[in-house]
């Protein structure tokens, strides 16, 4: 598909209208007036900004896992990853904030948050829905884990299979 900006216009026309001028064609002034009307019509009759064009999300399907602690995630310990901390959502660390700190987001102290360290990490709070979601950049797929408020969970999301506890 090929896409045409007014800026190509701009310099077809460029080179269109020195073309006319050097031959000097009858009909010169008619073709430069013609040509003018359309960058016109590309570019908008005035300098004002066009109006936003309004889009609706395209529905997609996500997991989720309400966390409260470590170990709460179905990925965290999997036959294959045996260690003492979850591996999706791993013990929350940072060297400038004390474990004993208050979280600002849910006032819960740090120590008893998590870190999805994906996508340049997340602060899980007790809690929080842990969504997987399939993202597709550049024709590859990954999935992806974020944390986000059960509250705003409930508002953009609902369930489109029952679950039960087995």
């Amino acid at each position: 598909m090929l896409y045409v900006t007014s800026m190509d216009i701009q310099e077809a026309l460029k080179g269109l209208l020195n073309d006319i001028v050097t031959t000097t064609h009858p009909k010169a002034d008619q073709v430069i007036r013609s040509l003018w009307s359309e960058v016109q019509h590309y570019r908008g009759a005035s300098n004002k900004p066009k109006p936003m064009t309004k889009f609706k999300a395209k529905p997609i399907v996500i997991e989720a896992v309400q966390w409260f602690k470590n170990g709460d995630h179905p990925l965290d310990y999997s036959d294959e990853y045996t260690q003492t901390e979850g591996k999706l959502v791993r013990y929350f660390r940072d060297p400038e904030i004390s474990g004993h700190s208050k979280c600002k987001v849910c006032g819960n102290i740090m120590h008893d948050h998590g870190l999805i360290e994906n996508n340049g990490g997340y602060v899980v709070c007790p809690g929080d829905m842990i969504i997987k979601r399939d993202m597709i950049t550049k024709g590859r797929s990954d999935k992806i884990f974020y944390p986000i408020n059960p509250d705003q969970f409930a508002v953009w999301y609902e369930p489109i299979e029952p679950h039960w506890d087995k």
